[in-house]
């Protein structure tokens, strides 16, 4: 992201110019990456345009959602609703990545902390 640099129109005369270009470039990146609400150590499981993932979160950088290794994919996963509730997941089908992934915030629809142990399914 380009630097802010208010001097170049007020010649530097205002004593306030470092902070005021701080509070700007600080404004303009979280409007750009706003803070992402989940918590590291927690697994979650996220809905996005085209699938639905579970895993526990390892670090957030960027845009980006790193999750661990035993994350997993959900290719059958039925309705939201049923499987999130009262542990309907054990119908599922859960399919897994067996490395980190990186999940790309802008493409999440929703997503909720997940209750329940991750799934262990076969390694093809």
């Amino acid at each position: 992201m380009a630097k802010l640099n208010l001097r170049s129109t007020t010649g530097n005369k205002h004593p306030n110019t470092d902070a005021v270009e701080k509070f700007v470039h600080d404004q303009v990146r979280e409007a750009w990456m706003p803070p992402i609400p989940v918590r590291k150590d927690v697994a979650y499981i996220f809905r996005t345009v085209n699938m639905c993932n579970v895993g526990r979160v390892i670090g957030v950088t960027g845009n980006f959602i790193e999750l661990d290794d035993d994350t997993v994919w959900v290719s059958d996963a039925g309705k939201w609703g049923q499987l999130l509730g009262n542990s309907n997941y054990e119908q599922a089908k859960f399919e897994a990545f067996n490395r980190p992934v990186y999940m790309n915030v802008n493409l999440i629809v929703d997503f909720t902390e997940w209750l329940w142990e991750i799934p262990k399914p076969p390694i093809p």
